[in-house]
């Protein structure tokens, strides 16, 4: 690596953090200068060129400091690149979030950790979507049972007014019609778990049109939103309180990277205050960190597997198989290293006998 390239991820590192502090100009956040774009480029194909490398190769054993270097400072610009990310998301800002991860996918392509990210963010986005929509027709559905009162004077003002008849037929096809967006809505927020937004949706709508299908639907959402275990009967001074100091307790595990127990932590947050949207983004980020741990140590483990230290392999695979216990690779790895060390402990054993 020459000292041009360091220079330019230097400058990298300190324009990205930049960046943070300018939220009223998010084109500048977006915009890197060509000579930080070049100096990324030239990490991504040391990475590339190193990686290409077999044990065998006489410049492999010398490499690996430099491939090692060059993998952290593209981890760096990926981590950075989210981080900015997440905080246009935070703000309401989309498109700026999806500029970040399609600016920095443009020179790091093949980024398993950015696409991840950037998958999640869209799926945070249609969540979002989904619930604007929600309550407008919540909105909408409480605006139509006001107005129950007036119709029913109206039509005993004048009952067989021909022009009466058709306003009120109008009104019971717009209630009809609003009954079954809640219905939807209601259901998709189930699926959400966001069990709270789907009772609010599938009580109106219950108002509105009682059907048995919005009855099922609004007795399971009674029924996850029960199991969630929340504390309103506390102060909401009170449970404010002890959420921020059980924040910051989760946020002193994840300083000292123990993403196992502060997954743990979360979950059991999440599971008390189901509605807080500080913690539904702090699940994402934690996501992000997760995903992109299991890559790094994965990878890491894949090198020492072909340098034939099975042993330290196996060990990393089976370390990060928690964060992701249903990773098909991450089994097939582990599979896979122990049958080789059974095989190694068998041919020893034979040959010591």
């Amino acid at each position: 690596m020459n000292r041009e390239t360091s220079v330019c991820l230097m400058l990298l590192s300190l324009n990205l953090g930049a960046c943070s502090t300018l939220g009223s100009r998010p084109e500048t956040a977006v915009m890197l200068g060509p000579e930080l774009v070049e100096g990324i480029r030239q990490q991504v194909a040391v990475t590339q060129r190193l990686q290409k490398l077999e044990p065998g190769d006489p410049e492999y054993g010398g490499r690996q400091a430099e491939l090692k270097a060059a993998k952290d400072r593209v981890w760096q610009f990926e981590r950075q690149a989210i981080a900015i990310a997440v905080r246009y998301e935070q703000k309401q800002q989309w498109r700026e979030a999806d500029q970040i991860y399609a600016r920095a996918l443009k020179y790091v392509p093949d980024s398993e950790i950015l696409q991840a990210a950037r998958k999640q963010m869209e799926e945070r986005r249609e969540a979002r979507e989904q619930t604007l929509r929600a309550e407008l027709s919540i909105n909408e559905g409480e605006q139509l049972l006001k107005d129950e009162r007036s119709y029913e004077q109206i039509a005993q003002l004048k009952p067989s007014s021909l022009l009466t008849r058709l306003e009120i037929n109008a009104y019971e096809r717009k209630r009809r019609t609003v009954s079954a967006e809640l219905l939807t809505q209601g259901k998709l927020a189930i699926e959400r778990r966001d069990y709270s937004l789907a009772r609010r949706c599938l009580a109106i709508a219950q108002r509105l049109e009682p059907t048995e299908e919005v009855g099922d639907a609004l007795q399971l959402a009674d029924a996850r939103l029960n199991k969630t275990g929340r504390v309103s009967s506390l102060p909401s001074r009170v449970r404010e309180s002890s959420l921020q100091a059980r924040i910051d307790e989760y946020q002193q595990t994840l300083q000292k990277g123990d993403l196992s127990l502060a997954r743990q932590q979360l979950t059991q947050l999440q599971q008390q205050f189901p509605d807080n949207a500080d913690l539904q983004t702090l699940d994402a980020q934690l996501r992000i960190l997760i995903e992109a741990k299991v890559v790094a140590a994965s990878q890491h483990a894949k090198v020492l597997y072909s340098e034939g230290n099975v042993q330290q392999a196996l060990s990393l695979w089976e370390e990060i198989l928690p964060l992701d216990p249903d990773n098909p690779d991450l089994q097939l790895n582990i599979s896979r290293a122990q049958r080789v060390l059974e095989n190694l402990r068998a041919l020893r054993e034979k040959q010591s006998g």
